[in-house]
Formats: structure tokens, C-alpha cells, sequence
């Protein structure tokens, strides 16, 4: 007998409820007695049952009598919560706890929690805070409190404290594959940290102590294979049996040792005749200064002009490919890096300049020294600094305006306020117009000018700059930042912080000049403000100076990026292997993007008597510290 056809869809319908049921989680029932639900919580938990685990805990801190079980359970069913994402109900969880009735074991606890809440939002600041004022970690908790201790060092910027905190949490993880993951942790924030910094330790022999030591022989000896080989192996005599020496110290060797790709022939095409000829002429002055400096293991190198010009730069290229070339560093304009982006049967090639479109094939990567980039960093420096609200003063020129935006676009980004940009003329020498605009000064004038008609009599007047502002970032040359800056004090900003890009500073200390500058922050390459460590000799400043003379006094900041991009160059599919590995290069922390362009991270330079003096970098949130005295 056939079913009617409604018989036969109401039992189709009945079957899937009854699959879709059967596969449904079954509701949390609290337990007869809130003892029963903690105990089932706690089960839960050790399961991996996060959110099962976080309602019971609740059930039971709802159900218990005693303040002192209620305090347990809601810090239980807050920590369960969190471990789900939950934040709301976290906070919730915390609000039932009766702080005056917990012991010192309970207030430990609930001081974790609370520090755990607080990085769920992102507040690190609160989290270190309340992880500090811990005489101890609670019994039971010591993997969660350096953990969290590590997690918040992070967030704020402070990788050394990261890294110690990490090296504490070792002792507590109970898997190979939790070690393995936090040595590489480990690994990672000490790469993170400024050179300078880090060479600035006295390493113990302890395990923390190893960390760092290995840390600084790889920053100081990855471009020396050699001399790497040889510094591991001291290490491994003096820290033996090191959780590094599994494998971090064996990884260092075999990338920067057993895998560099050293060019036979590298084929220079650069501008050397033309309009860029001076900035061509530098950088092929940093790059053969770098070959001299670069031991035995040396490639043979052609130079070919490019004349800045892209036709120019497609025959040099087909002349480098007829001498054999297996590696091209340059051009340097954009027009020749274009064209050599264009070609089909290119060498690897190390362009000097980057494209806004994305036309390059596989051969080519990108080492610009962009002034967008540097407006980027100088946003990070701003926000680490706490200057949340911030104006702008930028030339009225098309390097200004893109850099400006570069500022804005990320300081904005990161949470940052931009009050207000002006633009300035770079023919004037007065700039008062622009400087009165951006800190309201006329809005001060006419107030005043208001109130002395209201009242038919002159008044004292004293003009006051808006009190909103917590930096100036100016975008200026040498020339235009030495008069900026006093006229900036003269119109009451003498308490304001100033910013700017490396482009402030020619590159060259000018004491006499650059008094006028004393006070300004500014971003730029470590070499170029004498904090590059692990150079070589023969590539320092002044043995420079002395060998390219006026070259140096011009264009000290081509020459370092000539050395540069000769030194990485074996390296650069060891970095586009492994993103998170940085090179101390002259220019700055050099490591490659998803795009194939190399990126600099750059160090924080003040004038200070006329000369750039590095600055340590702020740990939380305020202002730098200077590694010498001003006046």
C-alpha cells in the first residue's frame, strides 16, 4: 500500500528534526547542589569544553550560599568565558565577585582574571599593572601569569620583557610542541627588538641570558657567514644543553650560512650621467665600497649607465644579460626600474626604486627609501609616544601631500587624531601664516579683537595656542625645518613635541646649522645617526668620509642604501622564505613583504646641541629617553 503524499513529507520532516536533534549539544542542566555543577565545570574545562565548562561555573556561582564559593566559581566561569571569546559574559562573571571577602589566594586569582579581561581589551596597560602588583604567581597558575605577562609586555611595545617572561614560562609547559611554539615566540620578539638595544646587554649565563647572546651574534654576523659559523660555536660552549640549541642556533646556520645565493655576476644599472647622475654616482660608490669591504667571496660587477631613462635602461639591461650576468642591482629612477620590471628574461634583479602598479614579474624586488614609508613609522613613533591628537605641516608640493597623507592615513589607522594640516610655501622664509592656522592662533586674535570692541578699550593680550594638541608632524628639508622649528616656539609650541621623516636631516652632522632644529624627533636609518652595530670597520662613517669625501658630505644616505642593497642581495630568498627574519642593515631592520618590497624599520634620532642623538624607544606608551644629556 503506497502512503498518501502528506504522510510521506510529514515523515521525512519528523526524521531530519530527529537527526538534527540527536546531533545538537545537549543544554547545560545544573547538578542537584552547586558543589555537583563546579565539579562537572571542572571536568568540563580539562575536556576542552570551554563553554560547557563557563555555564556551569556560572550555575554554581548563582547557586552557592557562601560569598567565598560564589568568588570562586564567577572567577572560574569569567577565565572559562574568556578562553571562548566571550567577553561580555566574562565581565559579567567578574561583577558578582565580592573582592573584601576573598583571601590573598583569591585575590591572585582574581587579579589574573581581571588581567585577562583587560588584554581581551586590548588595554594592556591595566594588565601589566595588575600582573605587577602580584608578590607571586597564584599556585597552580604560573603558565597562565607568564603567559599573560609575556602577552602584555608585547602589546606594549616592550619585547625584552616579552622574552623574559617567555624564558620563565618554559619551566611550566608540559608538551614539545607548546616549547617548541614558545621558543619560536621567543625567537621572533628578540627580533623585534632595536638593535642598539639589544648589543647594549651584558648576557649572563643563564637561559635567558643564551637568548640574548645568540640573539645579538645573529644581527651582528648574518651578512658573515664566516664569522657566524665560528660564533654559534662558542655559544654552544658557553650555554650547552640551551632550549635554543635545539633548534634555533642550527636554523641560523643553515639559512645565513648553507643557504646564501652569492651572484657570480652582478650587473649595476644606475643613472651616471644625466639628471641623476650625483644620486647614482653615490649609490654606486656605497655598493663598491661594500665589495671592497666583503672579504674574499667576491662576485665579478659591471656598471652600466642608465641615464635615468627607460629606453637607456632596456639596452643596458640587454648588455648586462650579453656579459653574463646572473644578478642586477638597480635601476634607481622609476621610469628604468619600470622598464626593467617590463622585461621577460631579466636576471634577479634588486631594483632601487618601487612601482605604484603591480606590473613586476618574479625577478624583481623592490628597495626604495620612501618617504611615504618613513611618514608610516613616524605615525607608529607618535602613537607608541601616547601623542594621540596631532597636526600637520606639510609643503604645498606633491612630496608633500603624499607624504601628509601617508602620515595621516596611519597615525588615523592606529587610532590617532589628526586636528588639522596646513600647507606651507617652501619659497617663503615667513611662515607664520600657516603655523598661526594650525594652532589657532587667529581664532585666539580674534577673540580678542572681539571682546576689545565689546568693551571699547584696549586689553592685554596674550595670544594662546590650542591646547589640544599633543605633536606637530612636519614634513620639511634641511633648509625649511631650521626655520620652522623656532618660528614654531616663537608661536607658543615650545612644549609641543615636533616629528618628522630622516628627510629633515641631510645625513652629515651640522652642529652649527642644525641648532635651530635642537628638540626635533625624527626617523631615519641607524647608520645614519651613528647607532648601526655590526657594521664592519672599513664600512664605518668616518673611514667613509675620508675614502668618498664629498660624496659623503652630499649623499651619505644613497651610499648606505648602495651598501645595503649589495650586502642583502645573496639573501633575499631567505627572506622571502621567512618574512618574520630581519637584516641590520645601515638604512634600518630589513625585511621583505608579501610584495616583494623591502621594508625598513627605523630607529628615533633627536637633535640635540645640533646633532642627532638616538633615542631608546617607549616601552609604555611614554615619551623616549635619550641615551646622552641635552643642554
Amino acid at each position: 500500500m503506497t502512503c498518501p503524499k502528506r504522510v510521506l513529507q510529514f515523515l521525512i520532516v519528523a526524521a531530519l528534526l530527529a537527526a538534527l536533534y540527536s546531533c545538537a549539544p545537549a543544554p547545560v542542566t545544573p547538578a542537584d547542589t552547586p558543589e555537583q555543577s563546579e565539579a562537572q565545570a571542572d571536568e568540563a574545562r580539562d575536556a576542552g569544553e570551554r563553554t560547557r565548562a563557563a555555564e556551569l561555573y556560572d550555575a554554581a556561582a548563582q547557586a552557592y550560599e557562601e560569598a567565598a564559593d560564589r568568588n570562586r566559581a564567577s572567577i572560574a566561569a569569567a577565565r572559562s568565558w574568556l578562553a571562548t571569546g566571550e567577553r561580555d559574559a566574562a565581565t559579567t562573571a567578574l561583577a558578582r565577585v565580592e573582592p573584601e571577602q576573598l583571601d590573598d589566594e583569591g585575590r591572585a586569582h582574581f587579579s589574573l582574571a581581571r588581567a585577562q579581561l583587560a588584554l581581551a581589551r586590548e588595554r594592556p596597560e591595566l594588565a601589566a599593572s595588575l600582573l605587577d602588583a602580584l608578590a607571586a604567581p597564584p599556585t597552580g597558575e604560573e603558565a597562565d601569569y607568564h603567559r599573560l605577562r609575556a602577552d602584555a609586555a608585547a602589546a606594549l611595545d616592550d619585547p625584552l620583557t616579552a622574552v623574559e617572561q617567555r624564558v620563565a614560562l618554559e619551566a611550566y609547559l608540559q608538551t614539545p610542541s607548546e616549547r617548541e611554539e614558545n621558543r619560536n615566540t621567543i625567537w621572533q620578539a628578540l627580533a623585534s627588538v632595536p638593535a642598539p638595544a639589544l648589543q647594549e646587554i651584558e648576557p649572563e649565563e643563564d637561559a635567558y641570558g643564551g637568548w640574548i647572546r645568540l640573539a645579538q651574534i645573529a644581527r651582528s654576523h648574518r651578512l658573515e657567514p664566516d664569522r657566524l659559523e665560528e660564533a654559534v660555536a662558542e655559544w654552544e660552549e658557553t650555554y650547552p644543553d640551551h632550549p635554543a640549541g635545539d633548534r634555533q642556533a642550527t636554523e641560523l646556520i643553515t639559512r645565513f650560512h648553507e643557504r646564501v645565493r652569492r651572484p657570480e655576476h652582478i650587473a649595476l644599472l644606475l643613472p651616471l650621467s644625466g639628471d641623476f647622475r650625483d644620486a647614482g654616482r653615490a649609490v654606486r660608490d656605497g655598493i663598491l665600497s661594500a665589495y671592497f669591504a666583503g672579504g674574499t667571496q667576491r662576485p665579478e660587477i659591471t656598471v652600466h649607465d642608465t641615464a635615468g631613462d627607460a629606453e637607456q635602461a632596456r639596452e643596458a639591461l640587454a648588455a648586462a644579460r650579453e656579459a653574463g650576468s646572473d644578478a642586477v642591482i638597480g635601476p634607481l629612477t622609476r621610469d628604468a626600474v619600470r622598464a626593467v620590471a617590463e622585461a621577460n628574461d631579466a636576471p634577479p634583479t634588486l631594483a632601487l626604486n618601487a612601482l605604484d602598479e603591480a606590473t613586476a614579474g618574479d625577478h624583481m624586488v623592490f628597495f626604495p627609501l620612501s618617504p611615504e614609508a618613513e611618514a608610516r613609522q613616524a605615525a607608529l613613533h607618535a602613537q607608541r609616544s601616547g601623542w594621540n591628537s596631532v597636526v600637520v605641516l606639510a609643503p604645498r608640493t606633491g612630496w608633500g601631500e603624499r607624504v601628509q597623507k601617508a602620515f595621516q592615513d596611519a597615525f588615523e589607522e592606529i587610532d590617532g587624531t589628526i586636528l588639522q594640516v596646513e600647507a606651507y610655501d617652501t619659497d617663503e622664509a615667513d611662515f607664520s601664516g600657516p603655523i598661526r592656522e594650525v594652532l589657532n592662533l587667529r581664532v585666539s586674535s580674534q577673540r580678542h579683537q572681539e571682546l576689545t570692541r565689546t568693551l571699547g578699550q584696549q586689553l592685554e593680550y596674550q595670544p594662546r595656542r590650542r591646547q589640544d594638541v599633543d605633536a606637530i608632524f612636519l614634513a620639511a628639508f634641511p633648509e625649511a625645518g631650521r626655520l620652522l622649528r623656532p618660528q614654531l616656539e616663537y608661536h607658543h609650541a615650545q612644549d609641543v613635541p615636533v616629528l618628522s621623516t630622516s628627510h629633515v636631516y641631510g645625513g652629515n652632522p651640522r652642529p652649527e646649522e642644525d641648532r635651530d632644529l635642537d628638540g626635533l624627533y625624527f626617523v631615519d636609518g641607524p647608520w645614519l645617526v651613528d647607532a648601526s652595530t655590526g657594521t664592519p670597520e672599513a664600512l664605518a662613517r668616518e673611514r667613509l668620509a675620508e675614502q668618498l669625501g664629498e660624496v659623503m658630505s652630499r649623499e651619505a644616505r644613497l651610499v648606505a642604501l648602495g651598501i645595503d642593497a649589495y650586502r642583502i642581495f645573496p639573501y633575499l630568498q631567505i627572506l622571502e622564505e621567512h618574512p618574520e627574519e630581519r637584516l641590520d642593515g645601515l638604512t634600518g631592520g630589513l625585511r621583505l613583504n608579501s610584495d616583494r618590497v623591502v621594508e625598513r624599520d627605523l630607529v628615533t634620532a633627536r637633535f640635540i646641541r645640533g646633532r642627532p642623538v638616538l633615542q631608546q624607544p617607549a616601552t609604555e606608551g611614554g615619551d623616549d629617553t635619550n641615551t646622552e644629556e641635552g643642554d
